[in-house]
């Protein structure tokens, strides 16, 4: 998926939010300006800068989301991934990681996502021997 699908995607979720009065507890929130939110398997809910869109690590939760659960326009974005795994990356990619250390999540990423829709917890990618260096 190009960067440019992308961020009309998360624009177009983010009108949605900002302009929807459901009174779902899921949906209740509207992001700030320039953000948008994703929600984790859990039901979690994170918002995440628009400029985030640019990072590699990110794009690729978006594709592997995206062939899951399908593109969604009228919805909430679902990640395949916990609660624990995507405060990592969003601190990871909010740290300005080296380019390296993105391809080594976007590895692990895709070396450990399964058709069951979710990525090995945090603990196990630990204990992996794969060194980030931020």
């Amino acid at each position: 998926m190009n960067p440019k699908k992308l961020l009309k995607m998360a624009k177009k979720w983010q009108k949605i939010t900002s302009s929807s009065t459901t009174a779902t507890t899921t949906m209740n929130a509207i992001a700030d300006k320039g953000h948008f939110f994703v929600y984790t398997l859990e039901k979690k809910r994170f918002m995440v800068p628009l400029a985030y869109l640019e990072s590699t690590v990110f794009q690729e939760l978006l594709k592997i989301s995206e062939e899951e659960f399908g593109l969604s326009f009228d919805g909430p974005i679902t990640l395949p991934c916990d609660a624990v795994f995507m405060e990592y990356v969003l601190s990871s990619i909010g740290g300005r990681m080296s380019e390296e250390a993105e391809r080594e999540i976007v590895s692990y990423i895709l070396a450990n996502y399964s058709s069951s829709c979710n990525l090995l917890p945090v603990q196990q990618m630990q204990q992996q021997p794969v060194v980030f260096s931020f």
